[in-house]
C-alpha cells in the first residue's frame, strides 16, 4: 500500500467556516496519516482543538487510515484494520461512538468493533455510511428522513444495519437520503424520497431500500441534493429526482421517480452528484457537468445552467470527478494532479485563494492524488508520496 500523508490546499487567512483536507498515502507506513485544515469548529479537523488553521494539522492520535469520508461538520476515516473513527460535530450521533456531544475535537471509535472496507458520507451529509468486509452496510447520524436505511426515521449515535441483508459493492450518500449497488449491480435508494430520489416510482419516502425501477445493471450510483445518478455496466447514465436547474441531464427540468437517461449518448466511466449538479468522465477521460451553474461549478467559462451535459473547459484528461456541495466540483487528472471549478468562498478550490472561477484551476502545492472528495463547503483527498 502507498504511504499517504494528509496535506491541505490552503485556504487564506480570511477563511473561518471551512476550507479542505487532504490525506496522503505513505509508503514507510502504509496507510493514510491524516492532516486537515480550515474550520476546526466542532472539532472537523480532529487535532485536538476548535480551532480553525490555515496550515495542514496532524489528526491525532498517530492512526493509519485507509479511508477517509467528510461530511456536513464531521470527518471519519477508517483504519487499515478496518476500524472506524469519526470526530466533529456529534449532536445528532453522527460520530457512532454513543455519544451525543457536540464537539468531538480528537477521532473517537464508532461504536461496534464493525471491520469496514469503506466508509461515506459527503456534501451536506449530516449522517455516515460504511460497507463491511462482509458486504454488508451500517448508518449512523441523522436519520429523520430514513436515510439510516434500517426501517426506522430516527436518529442513532451508534451503528444500525441497513435493512434487508444486502450485500453491497458501493454506496453513496446524498443529503437526507442514500443508494448502493449490490454486488449483482441492482440499485437500492432509501431515505427522503419526496423528489423521486429513490428512482422506485414514487414520491415518497422510505426507511428501508427499494429497488431502482427498470432492472438496470449498474456499474457505480452517486446521490446529490434530492436527485441520484448512475452508470450502468455499457457506459450510459442515468439519473432520477429533481430535475431542478437540469441537474437530471435529460433536456428538461422536470422531476422524475424514475431513470431518465442522460442526453447525448455519452459513454461514462464515472459520474458524481453535488447538491444541484451532476458532473461526469467519459471514457476518453473529459469531463462534462450539468444542472446548476450560477457559480461556475459546470466549469464551462459561465455562470449559466444547463439541462445537458456541457464539456469542462481545458484539455484535462481526468480519471475521477466530485461534485461538491451546493456549488463547485473537483477531479483528480490522470497524471495525479488535481483541479476545481466554482464557488471559493472558503478556499474550497484549493488554489491559495477566495476566488470564485468558471474554469477549473490547479490545486496548488503541485501534489499528486490518488482521491479526492468534495463536501459542503471544504475538500479532502488521499496524497500519493511515493
Amino acid at each position: 500500500m502507498r504511504l499517504a500523508r494528509t496535506v491541505c490546499e490552503l485556504p487564506p487567512s480570511s477563511c473561518h467556516v471551512a476550507g479542505c483536507c487532504l490525506a496522503a498515502t505513505n509508503l514507510s507506513q502504509g496507510g493514510v496519516v491524516p492532516l486537515a485544515a480550515g474550520s476546526g469548529v466542532y472539532g472537523r479537523l480532529g487535532d485536538g482543538f476548535e480551532t480553525s488553521r490555515k496550515a495542514p494539522v496532524a489528526v491525532s492520535g498517530g492512526h493509519t487510515f485507509a479511508d477517509i469520508a467528510a461530511g456536513n461538520t464531521h470527518t471519519c476515516g477508517v483504519l487499515a484494520n478496518g476500524s472506524a473513527l469519526c470526530w466533529g460535530y456529534g449532536g445528532d450521533g453522527q460520530i457512532g461512538n454513543a455519544d451525543n456531544s457536540e464537539s468531538t475535537v480528537a477521532p473517537a471509535a464508532v461504536a461496534g468493533n464493525f471491520a469496514f472496507s469503506s466508509i461515506h458520507s459527503g456534501s451536506s451529509a449530516k449522517y455516515t455510511c460504511g460497507i463491511l468486509t462482509n458486504g454488508s452496510a451500517l448508518c449512523w447520524g441523522v436519520g429523520d428522513s430514513g436515510q439510516l436505511g434500517d426501517g426506522a426515521a430516527a436518529s442513532s449515535n451508534i451503528p444500525v444495519g441497513v435493512s434487508g441483508n444486502y450485500l453491497f459493492s458501493q454506496l453513496a450518500t446524498g443529503s437526507n437520503h442514500a443508494c448502493g449497488v449490490l454486488t449483482n449491480g441492482t440499485a437500492l435508494c432509501w431515505g427522503d424520497g419526496t423528489q423521486g430520489q429513490l428512482g422506485n416510482g414514487a414520491y415518497t419516502t422510505s426507511s428501508t431500500p427499494c429497488a431502482v425501477s427498470g432492472g438496470y445493471t449498474f456499474a457505480q450510483i452517486a446521490a446529490g441534493g434530492f436527485h441520484s445518478c448512475g452508470i450502468l455496466t455499457n457506459g450510459s447514465a442515468l439519473c432520477w429526482g429533481s430535475g431542478s436547474s437540469g441537474r437530471l441531464g435529460n433536456g428538461a427540468s422536470t422531476s422524475s421517480s424514475t431513470p431518465k437517461a442522460v442526453s447525448g449518448g455519452y459513454t461514462f466511466s464515472w459520474i458524481a452528484a453535488g447538491n444541484a449538479h451532476t458532473c461526469g468522465i467519459l471514457v476518453n477521460g473529459s469531463a462534462m457537468c450539468w444542472g446548476l451553474g450560477s457559480k461556475g461549478q459546470l466549469g464551462q467559462n459561465a455562470t449559466t445552467s444547463s439541462n445537458t451535459p456541457v464539456a469542462v473547459k481545458g484539455d484535462g484528461t481526468f480519471s475521477r470527478i466530485a461534485g461538491g456541495g451546493a456549488s463547485y466540483s473537483c477531479g483528480v487528472l490522470v497524471n495525479g494532479s488535481a483541479q476545481c471549478w466554482g464557488d471559493n468562498s472558503f478556499g474550497q478550490l484549493g488554489s491559495n485563494s477566495t476566488g470564485a472561477s468558471t474554469v477549473p484551476v490547479a490545486v496548488a502545492g503541485g501534489l499528486q492524488f490518488t482521491a479526492l472528495q468534495t463536501g459542503e463547503e471544504h475538500t479532502c483527498g488521499i496524497v500519493d508520496d511515493s
